[in-house]
């Protein structure tokens, strides 16, 4: 007998159409001169599919974006894939020799021949938080999760490194502390609602306003249980059109609500959708304006009280004012009749006086007649400064200003005074330039003015003494200054030349202090 032996692999279809991979093993056999041909057919189908699924398997892991190691029963490394090599800073080769315990000290391992792993269960993926440590020493946060195969020989952990997610949760944790703190602290009520009108969130000054606590609010009430009934309609409406149409609702409000006792307190809103997500909900900060609407109710109380006195004081003002001009009116008659009779009685006194005057040839008819002359003067002369009191004190003062030349102006003065110096054996000196500038003044007033100055200095210029008057000017000022050698005013005085009716006082000399 002779045997041929041959193998191959081919694939035949089943009835069902699916083409299956079997090894075919052919035997050739030469038995009593006649050969017979024997095939026996295997189906391989399970084994070549495993093949390729592991060669994806690895294929999928080599190129994993997060580390996956495999280590068997004693916790030695015997898998790691690229991620895992660069992250921890190991090459393959070193790496493989490591335990898992160098990677993770916090991992535990069991080498009981019965369990593995203590953090997982066969065929089971528990997720946690652990530290891996680098080559270099550097510990870094990963969250793990590991898988033990079916015979309990290799265990499978995927890990991803959480550094950037722990620093992130940390920030939003702190944040959150931070909003927290001042959503709490904030001396203003704060409320947080939905858009069902329901109460999320409220802070320490709501409660001390409300007087309800959080645990009584916190989505169990509707800010509208705190609104007055005259206010709840028109607050709802602005509430969905918030809702709906926010760029159309004011974020100002005016409104009152209830306290827990069942007081009215006046309120002053500011209200804004919260922006960055999807749902719909709104801030509201309250500022309790009840004591700022009682100042204003009573300030405006005062007000009006105010203006009734303002209006009763300012008709007794009137009345008294009419009173006072019917006086001054009065007055001013008075004295016009009493200036007109002084004048009326002293023209004749001042024709007699100057007539005698002229008439009288030897003493002491000169001297009598000049003393009568100066005498009568002198009163025509206090009679009018009488009178210009009596008009600037009843406000009938009047300024009659014209373009005037001082040098022609100064010089009729001198020469209107000269001859009444000279009489009292005083020297009279004129100092001013030959071209002045024109100056826009009331002529009449202002040579009464330096009249009665040069009229002071004589009376207190004692013979052979000296009185100058000047006319000077700078590029804003037009001066007229009087000086004498008489005997001055000290400086104690000086502040009181000014007011009305006071005189220094200066022995054998005459005057009322009205000049």
């Amino acid at each position: 007998m002779t045997t041929q032996l041959s193998a191959s692999i081919l694939g035949i279809e089943h009835l069902g159409d699916e083409r299956v991979l079997v090894g075919l093993m052919a035997r050739k056999i030469s038995l009593f001169g006649h050969s017979f041909k024997i095939s026996i057919y295997r189906d391989i189908t399970a084994g070549k599919n495993t093949i390729e699924l592991f060669r994806m398997s690895k294929f999928a892991l080599d190129n994993a974006t997060e580390m996956v190691l495999w280590i068997n029963r004693s916790g030695l490394i015997v898998y790691s894939n690229q991620v895992t090599e660069h992250v921890l800073g190991y090459p393959k080769a070193e790496l493989l020799n490591l335990n898992i315990k160098d990677v993770d000290a916090t991992y535990s391992v069991t080498l009981d021949s019965n369990t593995t792993f203590t953090s997982t269960k066969r065929n089971e993926s528990l997720l946690k938080e652990s530290s891996f440590k680098k080559k270099s020493g550097d510990f870094f946060p990963v969250e793990l999760s590991s898988v033990v195969n079916n015979n309990n020989a290799y265990t499978c952990i995927f890990a991803r490194d959480i550094s950037k997610r722990k620093a992130l949760d940390k920030t939003l944790s702190d944040l959150e502390c931070f909003h927290r703190a001042v959503f709490e602290t904030t001396s203003n009520p704060t409320v947080i609602v939905d858009g069902n009108t329901n109460i999320l969130r409220v802070n320490r000054a709501f409660e001390l306003l409300t007087g309800f606590n959080k645990q009584a609010v916190e989505g169990i009430k509707s800010w509208t249980e705190f609104v007055s009934k005259n206010d709840i309609d028109r607050l709802l409406g602005f509430h969905y059109l918030r809702k709906e149409h926010p760029e159309l609702c004011p974020d100002k409000h005016l409104f009152d609500i209830v306290d827990a006792n069942g007081n009215l307190k006046n309120i002053y809103m500011t209200i804004n959708k919260i922006t960055g997500i999807e749902e719909f909900f709104c801030v509201a900060s309250w500022l309790d304006i009840t004591e700022l609407r009682k100042t204003e109710s009573e300030l405006r109380l005062s007000y009006t009280q105010l203006e009734e006195r303002v209006a009763l004081r300012t008709t007794e003002l009137n009345k008294t004012k009419l009173e006072l001009e019917e006086h001054i009116n009065k007055r001013i008659v008075s004295t016009r009749a009493l200036i007109h009779d002084l004048k009326t009685n002293l023209t004749p006194m001042i024709t007699a006086s100057e007539l005698f005057e002229n008439c009288a040839k030897t003493e002491p008819l000169i001297s009598l007649s000049r003393n009568i002359t100066s005498g009568v003067k002198g009163l025509e002369k206090r009679i009018n400064d009488l009178l210009d009191l009596a008009r600037s004190e009843i406000g009938i003062f009047v300024i009659k200003p014209t373009w005037t030349n001082p040098t022609q102006f100064v010089k009729e003065i001198f020469n209107y005074l000269e001859p009444e110096v000279k009489r009292h054996s005083i020297n009279f000196v004129l100092e001013c330039p030959d071209s002045v500038p024109v100056a826009w003044v009331d002529e009449e007033q202002l040579s009464r003015v330096v009249i009665n100055l040069i009229s002071n200095a004589i009376k207190y210029t004692k013979r052979s003494g000296t009185i100058t008057l000047r006319l000077f000017h700078n590029d804003q000022e037009l001066i007229f200054e009087v000086q004498d050698t008489g005997c001055g005013i000290s400086a104690t005085y000086i502040k009181d030349i000014f007011k009305l009716y006071h005189r220094y006082n200066t022995s054998g000399e005459s005057g009322e202090g009205l000049g």
